[in-house]
């Protein structure tokens, strides 16, 4: 494994945040947070050595599975993908050219293919039967990363990729884990967003507007992910217990009254839509 230092602010000035057992519960993973705020994986294992814990079935965006786990993530992706739709569709008054990056099996392009006046196509590195996306210049007005920045090895190509692509003002769509999420300090270590080490980054709202305006974005709306919260908390608590997951569901209630009132910096997950600014 190799160490890095923060992708941020590029300083090596960290300490130990916490240490957390990996998904297939193999290794250990430390987390360590930056003297600027910004908490990462460090060190981190090979490219090759990540694509084992993305091959496995228990990885629920590639996976073709059955039990409890499996029918809750297809159900929320149903209902999220609905909701995606609509946001899309708010974006532009014009036909919209779509880019999923990160987007696994490609459902969500199939999803959004069904719909009037919308051309998606879909790329994901750690998807073994994924599209050729070319990344020709000023091909898409939308590109939507949901759940993607967090487990990309390399930030670089990545902000490459989608500034060549990505027109002029056109829309970026990004969600990330929030490590600020008020039900982070409830699970703990059985904080299912954790996901180590595909998560290799940790964003809060204060690390995801510095690294999202030094690449030229502009953050134009943020929005509360309240669905995730009852996702995110049922998927901790059956680390715990079955009694748990009904905990969960009172846990989740209350979370999401404190995030109406606080507002999407303490929501689950962040969703930004940035415009492509430079």
């Amino acid at each position: 494994m190799k160490p890095y230092n923060c992708y941020i602010c590029k300083s090596y000035n960290n300490k130990p945040y916490v240490r957390i057992k990996d998904s297939l519960n193999i290794n250990s993973f430390t987390i360590v947070e930056c003297d600027c705020g910004f908490c990462y994986v460090n060190p981190r294992p090979s490219e090759e050595e990540l694509n084992k814990y993305y091959s496995t079935e228990n990885y629920l965006p590639h996976s073709k599975g059955k039990g409890l786990l499996f029918l809750i993530y297809r159900i929320v992706q149903k209902i999220t993908f609905f909701k995606k739709f609509i946001l899309l569709s708010s974006l532009t008054n014009e036909k919209i050219t779509h880019l999923d990056y990160g987007g696994g099996d490609g459902k969500f392009s199939t999803y959004l293919n069904s719909k009037k006046n919308i051309t998606s196509s879909f790329f994901d590195p750690y998807y073994n039967n994924t599209l050729s996306a070319d990344f020709k210049k000023d091909e898409y007005n939308i590109i939507t990363l949901w759940h993607v920045l967090e487990h990309v090895y390399d930030l670089d190509v990545l902000f490459q990729n989608i500034g060549k692509s990505l027109k002029n003002k056109g829309k970026l769509v990004v969600a990330v884990p929030n490590f600020d999420s008020l039900e982070k300090n409830i699970y703990k270590e059985n904080w299912a967003a954790y996901d180590l080490p595909r998560h290799l980054y940790h964003f809060n709202n204060i690390s995801l507007d510095r690294l999202l305006q030094s690449k030229g974005y502009k953050i134009i709306k943020k929005k509360k992910m309240l669905f995730d919260t009852f996702y995110i908390s049922i998927l901790s608590s059956m680390k715990i217990s079955n009694i748990s997951v009904i905990k969960s569901l009172f846990i989740s209630f209350f979370i999401i009254i404190k995030v109406i009132i606080k507002g999407p910096d303490y929501s689950s997950s962040l969703l930004y839509v940035c415009e492509k600014d430079k």
